[in-house]
């Protein structure tokens, strides 16, 4: 699974750019690299799937990495109204980012599944229009 993070001081969110094969097995190297971002703790992300080509992530292999999240200090120290955005290109795709986000309910941020990029950034704004 190529992925590509952006977390520079132009940004104001994390932007993940994932292509190619997606399987449980690179799930793990994508969270060590996510969690060393300089931004994880601060920012809100925004995870795009849309040119991941085939998709192979099971149940059990996104349940064994919200476990493995739960345990990381990173989240201790994370900013916990985070929103983790979430744009799949399938359908398959996008009822896997549901089940995903069923499996972060004790995670601290706030996990949404987005059809569009233009979504998940205007959810992300959302809070600064209140």
């Amino acid at each position: 699974m190529p992925f590509l993070i952006l977390d520079n001081e132009t940004l104001p969110y994390i932007s993940v750019n994932m292509s190619g094969r997606h399987d449980d097995q690179e799930l793990i190297p994508y969270q060590d690299a996510i969690y060393s971002s300089p931004g994880f703790c601060t920012k809100d992300q925004l995870i795009d799937y849309t040119e991941v080509t085939d998709y192979a992530v099971t149940s059990g292999g996104l349940d064994h990495y919200t476990k493995r999240a739960l345990k990381r200090l990173e989240l201790l120290n994370a900013r916990k109204d985070r929103k983790i955005a979430l744009v799949p290109h399938s359908n398959h795709q996008f009822g896997m980012s549901r089940v995903f986000v069923a499996f972060t309910e004790n995670m601290p941020a706030n996990y949404q599944v987005f059809r569009t990029r233009a979504e998940a950034i205007a959810w992300f704004d959302s809070d600064l229009e209140q």
